[in-house]
């Protein structure tokens, strides 16, 4: 009889531990959100694994990622223009207990990420190429290049117009920008691009490329042959 009510303790027991024991979920979600509360699309999310192992997930349009978890490691979120965030996922207490992120424990958790404000130097061609009868306009994005200089107070910004690339008109501007922040480039190039693919082309089969250099003397092989004339940031297009 004493055997018997000895192990109905012992069964309660374990019954009352394992009750007590947090459910974590076998996968990792929640929202990526910048420092003013908005989602963050297409940040990348990973476990800090092996790359032999790792499996990468982007949030969606809402900031949102679910990702099957492989083990308790860390969790890694990076987005250009923001930066990177380790997560730790479990961590124990005095050796004793154990604690894990809300990260596995429920599907709305939300981590901030924050811009990387450090300044940098870059230099941004925009390439007006033609397949027939020449270039696109490109009015638009030299208003909206105008537009960005003065809405993020950038000093010494220089703009070069690179011209004798092909018989149709084909030309580059070089905007050098000596000091911008990393998400400030990042929405930069992303507009100017959104803004090249809708350039009217007239009769023109050609395009405008964006992009970013850090060798200009290796871009102009032939630059004995072409015209560069530095561009009066007054003399943009504006509203």
């Amino acid at each position: 009889m004493k055997n018997y009510k000895l192990t109905i303790h012992m069964m309660c027991l374990v019954l009352l531990l394992f009750s007590c024991s947090e459910r974590i979920h076998d996968y990792h979600a929640g929202f990526v959100v910048d420092e003013q509360g908005k989602p963050i699309d297409s940040a990348l999310v990973y476990e800090d694994l092996a790359e032999s192992h790792v499996t990468k997930t982007y949030t969606d349009s809402t900031g949102y990622f679910k990702q099957k978890r492989q083990a308790l490691m860390d969790l890694i979120v990076a987005k250009e223009g923001y930066l990177t965030d380790t997560i730790k996922v479990v961590w124990h207490q005095a050796g004793e207990t154990t604690e894990y992120s809300p990260i596995v424990k429920k599907d709305s958790t939300k981590i901030v990420l924050k811009a990387d404000n450090a300044k940098q130097r870059s230099t941004i061609v925009l390439g007006f190429y033609s397949i027939c009868c020449g270039t696109p306009n490109g009015e638009e994005l030299l208003k909206y290049v105008g537009m960005f200089i003065q809405h993020h107070d950038l000093k010494d910004v220089k703009i070069t117009l690179v011209s004798g690339l092909g018989k149709e008109g084909e030309h580059d501007f070089l905007i050098e920008i000596p000091t911008i922040t990393k998400m400030q480039k990042a929405v930069f190039l992303e507009n100017l691009k959104n803004l090249a693919k809708m350039a009217p082309k007239k009769n023109s089969d050609g395009g405008i490329n964006v992009s970013e250099t850090e060798n200009i003397k290796g871009r102009y092989t032939n630059s004995d042959r072409l015209t560069f004339k530095e561009i009066d940031l007054k003399s943009l297009p504006n509203e």
